[in-house]
């Protein structure tokens, strides 16, 4: 019977450790004007891995359940970071108007608002209703487990004829800790953004933080 026990609570937690949601998106200046100008729905490519148990092993169970929730475009991928398993997969997140709802079963994206003339801010969304959903999802397997926003990453360029500038606070800009800064892109220039856990618990808690102010350079 103690071995029945430990092997059935060996099984309930075979999903998630810690679970972990960690995402990355690539952006572009040129997109977050077309939404803010023309108010339409883009898609922008995303990468999310989410923190697992046995990855090799529990890959279908993942699959069963983010398939729900995002835009899968890629097969399933099982990394490690440090002690811990990750698996990952490549998504169309939606880039919408601020204000506007994320569409389809979509928990997570990004959100543009025009603040004046050639600016613009640039806004992590979280659907809180539907990432309660998935989170549920996720405790059926593992009572123990709560989704949490952990890393968030963006690739931003500048696909303009002109140079644009990016008002940042409390972020990594291309690994280098930025508490305040404004970051000069010129043509075709990228540059990486990791920001801190204190955005992503504001995400959380609000639904939605501001990534960067994005003004275009006449």
């Amino acid at each position: 019977m103690a071995l029945k026990r430990i092997l059935y609570f060996g099984i309930l937690s075979i999903f998630l450790s810690g679970c972990q949601l960690d995402s990355e998106y690539d952006v572009y200046v040129g997109d977050v004007i077309d939404v803010a100008e023309k108010g339409e729905i883009l898609e922008i490519r995303s990468e999310i891995k989410i923190q697992v148990t046995n990855c090799d092993e529990n890959a279908q169970k993942v699959i069963d359940i983010v398939g729900k929730y995002f835009e899968v475009s890629s097969d399933f991928r099982c990394s490690t970071s440090g002690f811990e398993e990750y698996i990952g997969f490549a998504t169309k997140a939606p880039l919408v108007i601020f204000g506007d709802r994320l569409p389809n079963r979509i928990p997570t994206g990004l959100a543009v608002k025009a603040v004046d003339e050639n600016t613009y801010e640039l806004i992590a969304l979280l659907d809180r209703d539907r990432f309660s959903a998935l989170e549920a999802e996720v405790e059926n397997m593992d009572p123990t487990a709560s989704l949490k926003i952990n890393k968030v990453e963006l690739n931003v360029n500048n696909d303009l004829r002109t140079t644009v500038e990016l008002e940042v606070l409390g972020v990594w800009i291309n690994n280098d800790p930025v508490s305040f800064g404004l970051l000069t892109l010129d043509r075709r220039d990228e540059a990486n953004l990791i920001m801190s856990n204190v955005f992503s618990a504001e995400v959380q808690k609000k639904g939605f933080a501001r990534v960067a102010k994005i003004k275009v350079i006449d």
